[in-house]
């Protein structure tokens, strides 16, 4: 199996390495997540804000330790690193906060259609 290897783009120091997962550890995360899609769908409205609401209060008590990871791994300044953690916590709540406005009553034809790819295609193209 392969070691990953994770360079300062400043220094070119190596911060750390992580071992490539195995098949079979690959699996079981796929697994895992079959299982927690499940879950999240099942979920209600209010479950689900919760989650997010919990998750980005996580981040948000991370901010410093998130920042010099960023920061470490990105070569940004760490003010900007900084401020990605604090942009990225607000956005998850306005998320959680409006999911429900945004997406109840809105039903794809074809979920398999929507995609990053296919929508970053489609802005590039239109450039």
């Amino acid at each position: 199996m392969a070691t990953i290897r994770s360079i300062s783009p400043v220094s070119g120091r190596e911060l750390a390495t992580f071992e490539e997962d195995s098949a079979a550890v690959v699996e079981h995360k796929l697994a895992a997540a079959v299982v927690a899609v499940g879950l999240l769908e099942s979920a209600g409205w209010d479950q689900r804000r919760a989650w997010m609401h919990a998750a980005s209060d996580l981040l948000e008590g991370e901010i410093d330790a998130v920042a010099r990871m960023i920061t470490a791994e990105m070569g940004k300044p760490i003010a900007q690193s900084r401020a990605e953690v604090t942009k990225s916590a607000y956005t998850m709540r306005f998320f959680a906060d409006n999911a429900q406005k945004f997406l109840e009553g809105r039903v794809l034809a074809d979920p398999s259609t929507v995609s990053a790819s296919a929508a970053r295609t489609a802005s590039i193209r239109s450039v």
